[in-house]
């Protein structure tokens, strides 16, 4: 009943907080800046490359 979908919100609201505070870690970790209201990062130029098209870059530690 109602106890389910409640423990089952909760979990997704759980899960959903984790990955937020992933990205927010790793976002404090990278060396990123603002470029004119733009996010700019200093990428690995001689790393690994990442997507379909091979378009993303990791970005390096700060």
């Amino acid at each position: 009943g109602g106890g389910g979908w409640l423990l089952t919100r909760y979990r997704q609201q759980i899960e959903d907080n984790q990955v937020r505070a992933e990205l927010l870690r790793a976002y404090n970790a990278a060396d990123v800046t603002l470029c004119n209201g733009q996010l700019c990062a200093n990428v690995e130029t001689k790393g690994r490359s990442y997507g379909d098209r091979r378009q993303y870059r990791q970005v390096k530690p700060r």
